[in-house]
């Protein structure tokens, strides 16, 4: 087993998290393990604008997870509006199909086929983007999902992880006990 060092991450004065570099943070292998910088980005919204934050996350990936690093997790919104542009793609190729049939059954009922094709299209392709073998995750197995800062210096008060392999999350736990323990990080496990 070769253990690579990873970039301490600082979060807030002199406090830097560390992430454990003896397994994948997806699947959990100890073995072909390289370091990726992954970009996990954490969006809030006020109103009617908001502000996105990136952060680069130097973390273990086995050769067959390192892909993973890299697809940022898709929201509802972001199946939602997938599943309106499959709708409308599929009502034109509905419309042209009716017109070139000339079929009133076709047109009648463009708006239910292309409804249906858009559902099967969307359900398919999500169905798709699934872990594969032992992955725990078929997007960035670990991401920021709460950040605390004091309100006029932008200080980072607290930060909260989620990580979607169990064992990952316990050893990140692990090495950062100080913090965790103080309250300043937050870690959620699978």
């Amino acid at each position: 087993m070769i253990t690579i060092p990873s970039a301490p991450v600082e979060v807030a004065d002199g406090l830097t998290l560390r992430f454990p570099s003896e397994a994948c943070c997806n699947c959990g292998t100890h073995e072909n393990l390289s370091i990726v910088t992954q970009d996990t980005k954490l969006t809030r919204f006020m109103g009617g604008g908001g502000s996105e934050y990136t952060f680069k996350l130097d973390l273990p990936f086995c050769g067959g997870c390192a892909k993973s690093a890299k697809r940022r997790p898709v929201s509802l919104l972001h199946r939602f509006l997938v599943l309106v542009l499959m709708f409308f793609g599929a009502l034109a190729l509905v419309l042209a199909v009716g017109m070139a049939l000339e079929s009133t059954w076709w047109l009648g009922n463009a708006a239910q086929l292309s409804a249906a094709a858009a559902l099967v299209a969307v359900v398919l392709w999500y169905a798709r983007q699934r872990p594969k073998d032992s992955q725990t995750s078929y997007y960035q197995p670990v991401r920021v999902v709460r950040l605390r800062q004091e309100f006029l210096s932008g200080k980072v008060k607290g930060i909260g992880f989620a990580m979607t392999n169990d064992h990952f999350a316990r050893a990140f736990t692990s090495l950062n006990s100080e913090m965790v323990d103080s309250g300043l990080v937050e870690v959620r496990g699978g």
